[in-house]
């Protein structure tokens, strides 16, 4: 399998491109589990059950004088957000899914870039493709 730095990362959220300003897009998945411990069990245990949970986290730097990545993402808003990790050349991997803003954080550092991170409750399945 060939590896690859991530340098072409394209990123939509509501048909915007956010990926011009990106520094990073981390999409955390995990599975739920149930706890079925019984009196008799001497530890504990779980069954892991089919439901997935996502989470997703972009990093932008900000632009000066502009709203619109701080008005897109406006927590409690929801939308779709689709990535290509790879770029969208022919074949290249894409991914779509409903993404809810849980939160947005602005953070303006001392002698550093301005940035914008935003988490996103990923909603259903992840929609996976390529590009034609």
């Amino acid at each position: 399998m060939a590896k690859y730095v991530s340098e072409d990362l394209v990123a939509t959220f509501k048909g915007t491109n956010i990926s011009g300003n990106a520094r990073a897009l981390e999409i955390d998945e995990s599975v739920n589990e149930v706890d079925v411990t019984t009196y008799g069990s001497a530890d504990a245990e779980y069954v892991v059950t089919k439901k997935r949970d996502r989470t997703a986290r972009m990093t932008i730097l900000d632009d000066a004088g502009s709203t619109i990545v701080e008005d897109l993402f406006e927590p409690g808003s929801s939308g779709t957000l689709e990535y290509s990790p790879e770029g969208t050349a022919t074949g290249k991997r894409k991914r779509a899914v409903i993404a809810n803003v849980l939160k947005s954080t602005k953070t303006y550092p001392h002698d550093d870039a301005a940035q914008f991170s935003v988490d996103w409750r990923l909603s259903g399945s992840i929609a996976k493709g390529t590009h034609s």
